[in-house]
């Protein structure tokens, strides 16, 4: 199956963020990128796993992490 690269444009309007958000996101190291010449592209895998990293917490879920840290702090 032929993996499908996205432009930084492509990836800011699909994720609903700037473009300027995206390229400070792949300079920091969040998101991998593929230079080929001057265009620089992201893989869908690459895309995926950053998307995955970027998870929110439920309510639930972060009264739970405050109750184990003060727990055990």
């Amino acid at each position: 199956m032929a993996t499908q690269f996205y432009t930084i444009p492509e990836v800011a309007k699909m994720v609903k963020l700037t473009a300027d958000h995206i390229y400070r996101v792949t300079r920091a190291g969040e998101l991998g990128t593929y230079k080929i010449g001057r265009k620089v592209l992201i893989s869908q895998e690459q895309l995926n796993e950053w998307l995955a990293t970027k998870r929110q917490y439920t309510k639930y879920e972060r009264n739970v992490l405050a109750e184990t840290y003060i727990a055990t702090h």
